[in-house]
């Protein structure tokens, strides 16, 4: 086997040898851009513990990987750094992980297992599984099947446990879909965990469904007179305009002036 290191980082992997399983030394802190890409031997890859961070295609399209290790310790994967690993079937995210991104796991003909902790704050950011055949994903307490889940899923189902067990989390989730786990429980079951997350985050949660023209979220959420105050009301008021002069659509802008003059008696 042959490593070039530069530092903390492991540049490149040159096949030098049959083996189909590689143990990365000790002391390596980043996997660099495409270090592995192509590989068409390696089979299964032990990362160390002091592993950091795995860029962009560090290990895109090694046709032959089934699995690999990753150390908690880890906080980032980048883009596109398993993506078309088509032998791989399962993988585990270590509590560490902080965020996946977009189009990580991306082709991953025969990723049908995905274990992620409920600590990972935005692991379905982007489309950080797209066309890989999903059939079992879980994200803490949170188990989904089915007989193929794509990301495009993740987060209704997601919500719809949550909601079914009567407990929201959503650190799990991605923010714009925090925000729409959090609207989902509390128009429809009253949730208070919801509504005390909504309550803390009220401008951010209602200007998410601003810019996403959701009008019946928008109303549901500016008739919670602990939600919408006067105080927050002339900021979700601005956004509104701002989004109603981008695409001339002035309802939810409308919605809002009203509500205003309401709160403020006139």
């Amino acid at each position: 086997m042959s490593f070039k290191v530069y530092g903390n980082e492991l540049k490149k992997y040159k096949q030098t040898t049959t083996s189909t399983h590689v143990r990365v030394p000790d002391g390596i802190e980043i996997i660099s851009p495409m270090a592995f890409e192509k590989n068409t031997i390696v089979k299964h890859v032990t990362l160390p513990n002091s592993i950091r961070r795995i860029d962009y295609s560090a290990f895109s399209r090694c046709a032959a990987l089934t699995s690999i290790d990753l150390p908690e310790g880890l906080n980032t994967v980048g883009n596109f750094t398993f993506t078309e690993c088509v032998s791989l079937a399962a993988i585990t995210i270590p509590n560490s992980v902080k965020e996946i991104y977009p189009t990580s796991f991306r082709g991953c003909s025969s990723l049908k297992q995905v274990t992620i902790s409920q600590k990972v704050e935005s692991i379905l950011h982007g489309k950080a599984f797209n066309d890989s055949p999903i059939t079992h994903f879980t994200c803490g307490d949170i188990s989904v099947r089915g007989e193929k889940i794509h990301l495009m899923r993740f987060n209704g189902m997601l919500i719809h446990n949550m909601i079914k067990m009567g407990n929201y989390d959503g650190k799990c989730l991605a923010p714009e879909y925090r925000y729409s786990a959090a609207a989902d429980m509390f128009i429809n079951k009253k949730q208070k965990e919801a509504a005390d997350f909504i309550r803390a985050n009220a401008y951010t949660v209602i200007r998410h469904f601003i810019f996403a023209d959701d009008a019946p979220t928008v109303s549901a959420l500016l008739y919670t007179s602990d939600f919408v105050t006067p105080e927050n009301i002339d900021p979700l008021l601005r956004s509104a305009k701002n989004r109603a002069q981008k695409t001339g659509y002035t309802v939810i802008f409308d919605m809002i002036t009203k509500r205003k003059a309401e709160l403020h008696g006139i």
